[in-house]
């Protein structure tokens, strides 16, 4: 057949093939002294980091605020995420309530 080189997986699922598994590899200490500055003053940053305290901003302007607010307080839609992937979906509230 034109395609005996390839295995019947592939054949099977196109997409197979994009699937990597994920890479075990480390670069070893002091080989790269760039990629080991970057990442020690990474994890020093992090470690800095108090994640117990609440946030004192918003990354939401006001009137994004309001407008979010008003939309998750309308009892005539539903939002929710989708079934697939990580879309959000607006639906009239009548529409998901009859499905």
């Amino acid at each position: 057949p034109a395609f005996g080189h390839l295995s019947a997986r592939l054949l099977d699922d196109p997409f197979s093939r994009l699937q990597r598994s994920p890479s075990s590899w480390t670069p070893q200490n002091g080989l790269l002294p760039t990629l080991a500055f970057f990442i020690s003053n990474c994890q020093r940053d992090i470690n800095s980091l108090n994640f117990s305290t609440p946030l004192t901003h918003s990354n939401l302007t006001p009137s994004e605020h309001t407008a979010l607010h008003s939309l998750c307080s309308n009892p005539t839609i539903i939002i929710k995420l989708a079934d697939k992937g990580d879309a959000v979906v607006v639906w009239c509230a009548d529409l998901h309530r009859a499905e």
